[in-house]
């Protein structure tokens, strides 16, 4: 998985990278370059099959989080796009809005603070970014339908898809709100459109401020995969040495750090689950769409494992933690075999029975 972060000038999002990456520094520049780190999905499942296997090697699932500078509607256009160009490959997006204020810290860019404003601006420079794509794609199949040509039939349906989205993004529509059939919906795939991602609105607010009646009249505002984060405190507890650090967690009353509270939301706006492979070789988790089934995970491993797909092994990861193991799930009649069409459940321990 991959996470582009943006945000407002002084958002603070360069330091909620830092927070959940264990990056330092001041992350990407003004030219546009973007920070890139890599970080394992904290997982107990994986820890506990882990423990009672002894495996040669763990594999955690990984995303991948993307820092660039901020961007605001005070910034060169051709900037602008640069700047969001390198998210373009990221599955989803963090938009880190600023809700504090601080001596310490540079004024908001438009003097106040206002996280609907905010997330308003966020918007409109992702559909403007979008809009040049399509305007250039518009022209270009325009040019292409006056010839005759072996692909004039698709360039037509083509061309009536980009003119539709044409429209709504003038109209100040995300892609990600409209309605589309499979089949446009693959063809979309290849522009990487940045409104059509999912987006986790991450409401950064002094620490004080966390439990706050303010901050959660903000996040219902804000609406669905929104929460509430102080980046600036979650950095400093990511620097503390590992024993020290669930001490200021728990002093915050927030549980757990930010890199794991950041990576299920973003599990959960894009839509993603895991399944386990457990053996002695290898322990690992394998990250999936919601929906997916069992052949798409055979896939995920091998191609071959699913061009030769018999069937699927399956545990749920409940029966095997309260039957306290694999052996233990079998002999009590837990493990069920699937077909290709089975889908996936989040936590499940797959064995799948090929032969090419």
């Amino acid at each position: 998985m991959r996470v582009g972060i943006v945000g407002l000038p002084y958002s603070g999002k360069s330091t909620l990278f830092a927070a959940i990456t264990g990056a330092h520094g001041t992350g990407s520049d003004r030219s546009g370059a973007a920070q890139v780190a890599t970080i394992a999905v904290p997982d107990e499942r994986i820890d506990k099959l882990a423990q009672l296997i002894q495996p040669k090697k763990i594999t955690y699932a990984h995303v991948d989080f993307v820092d660039v500078a901020g961007v605001g509607s005070e910034m060169e256009r051709e900037q602008v796009l640069s700047t969001l160009s390198a998210l373009r490959e990221s599955d989803g997006l963090v938009h880190v809005i600023r809700f504090f204020d601080s001596p310490s810290a540079p004024p908001h860019p438009r003097k106040t603070l206002d996280p609907v404003r905010d997330v308003k601006e966020m918007e409109a420079e992702l559909i403007v970014a979008d809009l040049a794509i399509v305007e250039s794609r518009v022209e270009k199949l325009e040019k292409q339908i006056s010839k005759f040509t072996a692909t004039l039939e698709k360039d037509k349906k083509e061309l009536l898809l980009m003119q539709r989205l044409q429209k709504a993004l003038e109209s100040g529509e995300l892609i990600h709100t409209l309605s589309m059939t499979s089949e446009e919906s693959f063809l979309l795939r290849t522009f990487q459109f940045l409104s059509e991602k999912p987006m986790l609105k991450v409401l950064n607010v002094h620490e004080d401020a966390l439990h706050g009646p303010e901050t959660a009249a903000m996040l219902e505002k804000l609406g669905a995969n929104s929460i509430a984060i102080c980046a600036r405190a979650e950095k400093d507890i990511a620097e503390l040495d590992p024993s020290e650090r669930q001490e200021f967690l728990d002093a915050l009353k927030i549980g757990e750090p930010a890199a794991r509270r950041i990576i299920r939301s973003c599990y959960d706006a894009l839509g993603l689950r895991s399944f386990i492979t457990a053996g002695e070789p290898d322990v690992r988790a394998w990250t999936i769409r919601v929906g997916d089934n069992a052949l798409t995970a055979a896939g995920k491993i091998h191609s071959d494992i699913a061009r030769g797909f018999i069937r699927a092994e399956v545990i749920a990861y409940k029966d095997f933690d309260e039957c306290g193991g694999l052996k233990e799930a079998k002999a009590q009649g837990k493990q069920r075999l699937e077909g290709k069409e089975y889908v996936v459940q989040d936590g499940d321990i797959l064995n799948i029975r090929f032969k090419v």
